[in-house]
């Protein structure tokens, strides 16, 4: 319970747009309040969030137009969006996007086929994390064997050499990923995430 009535009026409208926009575009990833403290930092640091969040709003409205070709035009989900958002960060292009686990190349349509999945790196029963720190696009056949253990966990011991699951590549091509995602792949990265 707020005691302050005018706190408790904000969070209501607060509120009521949030459902507004999930009835009209799905759930959001991730909503960001500007509380009033924000409102001290200089006007600098209002332009820098400012532009932050604007070169945000255009990269997802690219992603979005990347939908739209490949649907006919039809408007994508906050989970299409997202798709497309932890595809890009596999390499700079479409030739260059390889699932961390394969090594095979996923194409824009392979993510909504199903032949490509967002997946967890450290497991979501383990760890109850969902953020986009701890997801990446991996193939099917990837996400299944990997099943409810880390990276290391799954192919440290080349138990799927034979599958094309080498761990030194799988090493190699999680290098390449954001800094806040290398970690996960890494044999600490379970005792790492529960510190």
């Amino acid at each position: 319970k707020i005691n302050n009535p005018t706190v408790h009026v904000a969070l209501n409208q607060l509120r009521r747009v949030v459902n507004s926009l999930v009835q009209r575009f799905d759930a959001p990833d991730e909503i960001h309040v500007e509380l009033v403290r924000d409102l001290k930092k200089s006007s600098r640091a209002r332009e820098e969030i400012a532009k932050e969040n604007s070169k945000f709003a255009k990269a997802n409205e690219g992603r979005a137009a990347v939908f739209r070709e490949l649907h006919n035009g039809q408007e994508p989900s906050g989970l299409d969006v997202k798709k497309i958002r932890l595809w890009e960060e596999l390499g700079k292009d479409q030739f260059t996007r390889h699932c961390p686990f394969s090594g095979r190349v996923i194409s824009a349509n392979m993510l909504f086929n199903g032949e490509a999945e967002v997946e967890h790196i450290l497991p979501f029963s383990r760890t109850l994390d969902s953020s986009s720190a701890n997801l990446t696009v991996a193939t099917r056949q990837a996400n299944r064997l990997k099943g409810n253990n880390t990276p290391y966990e799954a192919f440290a011991n080349n138990q799927h050499a034979d599958q094309g699951f080498e761990w030194s590549d799988i090493a190699a091509r999680a290098a390449s990923l954001p800094r806040n995602k290398r970690w996960r792949f890494d044999a600490d990265a379970m005792e790492r995430f529960e510190k």
